[in-house]
């Protein structure tokens, strides 16, 4: 898919394509290709083209089109979901679903594959959602397997917490789980919120100056993709190992392990 903002900013600094290629060290050709979304540009290239046109380097990536390049595919380890789920067993995911059909396909195999597995698995949403999805949940040969292994969280109750009293009940969840389980945690989210339960617990622990140790856990936290704009996206590629769609696993090229994800470590703690 053409770079349509890229091209577009291009003509308004009135430069010619082969004036940008070549104000960035590159052939005009590379360049074109990068325009036409056939490439994506390394970090250097897109540093240099950014320094040219006036804009920040990680423009590169805010839109999930630049995903879908044969050139991209090529950098990124890329991941069927159902194959994604069955080898990893740690990592916090970010899934921007188009299709609600395809949202609860995704949502109900990672259950059940947390379940088959003998792990713990939480689902943190609504309560108007939980029953939903207890009713369709049901409906599953899995279900009445091994429901002990499945709690469901209200997530309206976590904006009503304190930062510390979230912590202590999820200290209190967690003396529930066998010691060598896996935590499977699915969180869907109506919108983005940049001061949600999980950044006040993240600056109260901060303040407390707690120091975190996480457990073996798969996090999912989902969102409608329609409902997130580039620039929130590109914010929350940086604190992701992974972006998901409705079919496919990626990893995220703007990640840094410094960038830790609060949720998965609230269940052990210790003071520094």
């Amino acid at each position: 898919m053409k770079r349509e903002w890229l091209i577009k900013l291009r003509k308004t600094k009135k430069l010619t394509q082969e004036q940008v290629a070549r104000l960035s060290f590159i052939d005009r050709g590379y360049y074109s290709q990068i325009e036409n979304g056939k490439r994506n540009p390394g970090p250097t290239i897109a540093s240099n083209i950014a320094k040219v046109l006036g804009i920040d380097p990680m423009e590169f990536f805010q839109y999930m089109a630049d995903f879908n390049s044969e050139d991209f595919q090529i950098k990124q380890t890329k991941f069927n979901v159902i194959s994604f789920f069955r080898t990893i067993n740690c990592g916090n995911i970010l899934y921007l679903y188009n299709n609600m059909e395809s949202y609860y396909k995704n949502f109900e195999y990672f259950i059940s594959l947390g379940i088959d597995m003998d792990n713990h698995c939480i689902i943190i949403d609504s309560q108007e959602d939980i029953y939903r999805i207890q009713k369709r949940l049901e409906k599953q040969p899995f279900y009445r397997k091994r429901i002990h292994n499945l709690i469901f969280i209200n997530k309206e109750e976590m904006y009503r917490h304190a930062p510390q009293d979230t912590i202590k009940y999820f200290q209190l969840i967690q003396s529930q789980f066998r010691h060598d389980a896996l935590i499977f945690i699915w969180a869907p989210e109506l919108q983005y919120q940049e001061h949600d339960w999980v950044s006040k617990v993240e600056k109260y622990l901060d303040t407390e100056n707690v120091k975190l140790n996480a457990k073996k856990i798969v996090f999912v936290r989902a969102y409608n993709s329609s409902n997130i704009s580039a620039r929130v996206h590109l914010k929350m590629m940086r604190n992701y190992q992974y972006l998901m769609t409705d079919f496919e696993v990626v990893e995220s090229p703007l990640y840094s392990a410094s960038n830790q994800f609060l949720l998965p470590s609230l269940f052990i703690q210790e003071k520094m």
